[in-house]
């Protein structure tokens, strides 16, 4: 007689969007971490994919029956948090642990963070640039995260590749806010630092980044990064000098012009320009969208 599944003690919520070329990868990384790890379910949100992201997972989880993944659909609304909600909506674990459907999870990235949150409440760990991408865009776009990041030099946040929670703290939080398509791993971040939750970095918890390939899809990532970055910032006037934000701005487009005759004819300096003008972008955009609230 076969017994049962154990009942998950971690869920992976995967959400994707037209991730089908990744999306294998990313739960081999996860697969590889499994047997290290307490009882835990896979969930891949698919959030409207057109690319057959859903049949990806589905033929992935015929290949290996032994993994306990489900494919939920989140098609009533676009947009990541909303996909995160509904992920932990049908989630099992108390555990809850979230990546990304274009990355690849290091072998311990699974384990280190379900241990670690039998300790702590909110966890993250390392980000690399290099595994996946060519050298000159991961060096346009910064370095790896090899520590805690902050928030205007002040928030620490889990970047949304890679976040754990307790069940319980992230439904005391209410979830995603799904006003923000762009930054609600911030705005969440934000709020748990407001209630004096300590966020905790996960030495082993490595998770291989994927960049933008091209010039377009590097200026909408930075144009949304820049647009929502506005709200989250509004969040934090009583806490931070929000006209030094704008002053670093100013720098920013005095870079702009001192760098834009090099960035027609080296490529890293135009992809570089790209993101550094992409957010400026988006930044007016959002303050003009939040003068009109």
């Amino acid at each position: 007689m076969v017994s049962a599944p154990a009942s998950p003690t971690v869920s992976v919520i995967i959400p994707v969007f037209n991730n089908a070329d990744h999306l294998v990868q990313q739960l081999d990384g996860i697969n590889a971490g499994l047997a290290a790890a307490p009882a835990t379910e896979l969930i891949v949100v698919d959030n409207r994919s057109t690319d057959g992201s859903a049949e990806v997972a589905q033929r992935w989880a015929a290949d290996h029956p032994d993994v306990n993944l489900r494919v939920v659909p989140a098609s009533d609304r676009p947009g990541e948090p909303y996909a995160r909600n509904v992920g932990l909506d049908t989630a099992l674990g108390d555990h809850i642990l979230y990546c990304d459907g274009d990355d690849i999870v290091g072998p311990r990235w699974l384990p280190a963070m379900a241990a670690a949150l039998d300790e702590h409440a909110y966890v993250t760990g390392p980000i690399d640039m290099y595994e996946l991408n060519e050298t000159w865009i991961a060096d346009v776009r910064g370095s790896s995260v090899t520590s805690e990041s902050l928030l205007f030099d002040l928030v620490p946040y889990a970047h949304g590749c890679s976040m754990g929670f307790r069940r319980e703290l992230l439904e005391d939080l209410g979830g995603f806010d799904e006003d923000y398509p762009a930054g609600c791993d911030l705005d969440i971040a934000i709020r748990a630092w407001r209630g004096d939750v300590i966020l905790h970095f996960v030495p082993d918890a490595v998770v291989h980044y994927r960049l933008r390939p091209s010039l377009r899809a590097t200026f909408d990532q930075g144009r949304a990064y820049g647009r929502y970055r506005i709200p989250v910032r509004n969040q934090l006037e009583d806490a931070i000098d929000v006209s030094a934000a704008r002053r670093a701005n100013l720098r920013r487009v005095g870079w702009l012009v001192v760098h834009g005759p090099r960035a027609l004819v080296s490529q890293p300096t135009r992809a570089r320009w790209v993101w550094v003008a992409s957010q400026i972008l988006g930044e007016i955009q959002g303050e003009f969208e939040a003068r009109r609230r």
